[in-house]
């Protein structure tokens, strides 16, 4: 979760409302994105890969 008050994240990560979710690599590569409910399982699936 990320705090930022100006948006720029935001805009960076193409996030234009809530609920969403990203999950970047230790180097901020996209990993896998979700728009709406953001799925437990699909979030651990991806970070596995990690």
């Amino acid at each position: 979760m990320v705090w930022d008050a100006s948006f720029e994240s935001w805009i960076e990560l193409g996030i234009t409302g809530q609920p969403q979710g990203r999950l970047l690599d230790r180097n901020g590569a996209l990993i896998a994105g979700w728009v709406g409910e953001i799925p437990e399982g699909d979030v651990l699936e991806a970070a596995a890969t990690l």
